[in-house]
């Protein structure tokens, strides 16, 4: 058997403003916002990076040198975006793209980014509506702070808006998808404001808490003519392991590997049941475990077994 890593309705409180029907516009016509900055030569990142400064990052790694024409590059700032912002430069201009779900970060990102660029090669930024502006001059075109929070706001009411219509959507992210469904949405339901507690939640799938560990996703290649491991099959799969005494993070799986004497494999929403209370959904499919104490785990692992035997 080989085993590898796996690829991997309205804010209330807020005042129905001019800007904040725009904004909601977008949200409902579009559910993304762009900004537009002409380039037939694009600066090296590097120049860019210089500007905008250390905090920002990005997903597929900085471009090296020029930048790679078509390419999405996706870029955050660690421990508070939650959906990011898209850049591609095609056709001779940068499209610098903010969607419906991501936060204040997130938009003030978009806009910083769109102004650096438009800086650099002298050009001014055209956006999806309004006039477009020279750098340094966004807040006065109707891009400010009020714009921001209009749209942070809306964009993630839309979010909520689609999931409670259509019953789930897996949310493209900073780092790794959303999962958004009936779980999140009863959670967030009674909340005095579920648009706050949905960007916490996306922020915590994408920057978990640091106490915990991160458990990878292994890929399972069972040996032919092998006999499986309890609880698996001849087909491969995908897995993460889990122990006494470690708090984890977990992205789904297909199985979780329960460790301790012989390992155990258990079905990945089945292992969460068994561990009952230590468990904390972040999304539909991501979860917190709190660390199970080691005079617990012998009766979790009897019980998986029982479980798989008695399948």
């Amino acid at each position: 058997m080989s085993t590898s890593l796996a690829g991997s309705g309205d804010n209330a409180p807020m005042a129905f403003s001019d800007t904040y029907e725009r904004a909601r516009a977008h949200a409902t016509e579009r559910g993304s916002f762009a900004f537009y900055v002409p380039a037939p030569l694009p600066p090296p990142w590097s120049a860019l990076s210089a500007a905008l400064g250390s905090q920002i990052s990005c997903a597929e790694g900085a471009p090296a040198g020029q930048w790679e024409d078509g390419f999405h590059y996706h870029f955050y700032l660690a421990g508070r975006s939650t959906r990011g912002v898209e850049v591609v430069w095609e056709r001779a201009r940068f499209v610098v793209r903010v969607f419906s779900g991501a936060d204040l970060h997130d938009h003030a990102l978009a806009v910083t980014l769109a102004e650096t660029v438009a800086r650099r090669v002298d050009a001014r930024v055209e956006p999806d509506d309004g006039n477009d502006f020279a750098p340094g001059e966004a807040a006065g075109a109707g891009f400010g702070v009020d714009w921001i929070q209009a749209m942070a706001a809306t964009g993630a009411a839309r979010l909520i808006a689609l999931t409670a219509e259509h019953g789930s959507a897996e949310i493209p992210c900073a780092l790794r998808p959303f999962y958004f469904g009936a779980r999140t949405l009863a959670r967030l339901g009674p909340l005095a404001d579920p648009v706050a507690a949905l960007h916490a939640s996306m922020r915590r799938v994408q920057f978990p808490d640091e106490d915990l560990f991160v458990a990878p996703p292994l890929l399972v290649t069972p040996e032919p003519g092998a006999p499986p491991p309890l609880g698996a099959s001849d087909q491969p799969f995908t897995m993460s392991p889990i122990g006494s005494g470690v708090s984890y993070f977990f992205a789904p799986v297909d199985r979780l590997s329960f460790v301790g004497g012989s390992t155990v494999l258990v079905p990945y929403l089945t292992g969460l049941e068994l561990l009952g209370s230590h468990v904390e959904w972040l999304d539909d499919k991501h979860v917190r475990v709190n660390a199970v104490p080691e005079d617990e785990w012998d009766d979790v692992l009897l019980r998986a077994r029982v479980l798989l035997h008695g399948a």
